[in-house]
């Protein structure tokens, strides 16, 4: 009995140390086919757009953490951006407006908004970006969370307008890997930016 006993304490201190040790997987932010970006008006404009700021509230280190995984027995897997938040949520900006047929520039290295005299000028931050996967006995829950406030300023006229896009998702996936957690964010950001023109 005290054998068993034993056995079955050193079971539970195996399955606990097992659930502590996840894996980090590196994730690649990128504007998924098939998501609508409507076409620019008659006469597009030149846009030069600036890295995002990273506002995101990361607990833990590092900061290009966007998302984990708790298995059905607590071990927990995260999920890194393979390059900063901020310049990844950037380059989809661009890809948007690329779409839109609008000539589109990196702000060149060391510049401010207000040396941009001979184009539109596209700053703004990233409040949230986050998927949180918990997976349950025949299913995986993805609750997905993106926030991000942009503006497109006009130095000609001095205009700004102002965006904000708030958006979520929860799908389920019986069979879950880091690639349905990965298109799980894609599809999110790029239909939230999607949205920016109009």
């Amino acid at each position: 009995m005290k054998q068993w006993m034993v056995l079955s304490f050193l079971g539970i201190l195996s399955l606990t140390a097992c659930a502590a040790s996840g894996k980090d997987f590196p994730i690649s932010l990128s504007f998924t086919e098939g998501v609508s970006a409507s076409p620019a008006g008659a006469s597009p404009q030149k846009v030069v757009i600036f890295p995002l700021e990273d506002r995101r509230l990361i607990s833990e280190a590092p900061a290009e953490r966007i998302g984990r995984r708790t298995h059905l027995f607590g071990r927990i897997d995260t999920f890194e951006s393979k390059i900063p938040v901020g310049e990844s949520v950037a380059q989809l900006v661009a890809t948007t407006f690329r779409l839109r047929g609008w000539e589109v520039q990196p702000a060149p290295p060391g510049s401010r908004p207000d040396q941009i005299t001979d184009a539109r000028v596209v700053t703004g931050s990233i409040q949230t970006l986050w998927a949180e996967a918990v997976s349950h006995i025949g299913y995986t829950e993805i609750d997905t969370h993106f926030s991000l406030h942009l503006e497109i300023r006009d130095p000609k006229t001095g205009a700004t307008t102002r965006f904000k896009i708030d958006d979520e998702n929860d799908p389920k996936v019986v069979f879950f890997n880091p690639q349905k957690l990965e298109r799980t964010v894609n599809d999110l950001v790029s239909e939230g930016i999607s949205r920016i023109v109009s």
